[in-house]
């Protein structure tokens, strides 16, 4: 997870591409606070389900694919071209939302059920 560091290498990566101060700081609000927001949403839905893993198992998939498809986008687009940051910033929302459908999946899995 080092690699995906808000706070060092994604900054950096932003400060070569000549972005703004303002979109790189933009960076560790939305991996932490993005991770907090679908859970509002799907956390009594997945509390109701009687099997967490295979949420947990496909929230991980995707959150992978989401992760290999920004070093796609990262390769294949120009680094002078705004579409990079863009969908930079899409894919760094898609990824930390799907992080934290996956921690929650991985909190109520590994929660033991109420044995009444």
């Amino acid at each position: 997870m080092l690699l995906i560091d808000s706070q060092t290498v994604m900054a950096w990566f932003l400060i070569q591409l000549g972005v703004p101060n303002f979109y790189i700081g933009l960076v560790s609000p939305i991996r932490m606070g993005s991770s907090f927001l679908l859970q509002i949403l799907v956390s009594g839905y997945l509390q109701q389900r009687p099997y967490k893993l295979p949420f947990y198992r496909t929230m991980a998939i995707l959150r992978s694919a989401t992760l290999m498809a920004t070093a796609l986008v990262i390769l294949w687009i120009p680094m002078d071209s705004p579409w990079l940051v863009i969908l930079f910033f899409v894919m760094l929302t898609a990824y930390s939302m799907g992080a934290g459908l996956t921690g929650l999946a991985f909190i109520e899995w590994k929660q033991k059920p109420d044995p009444t």
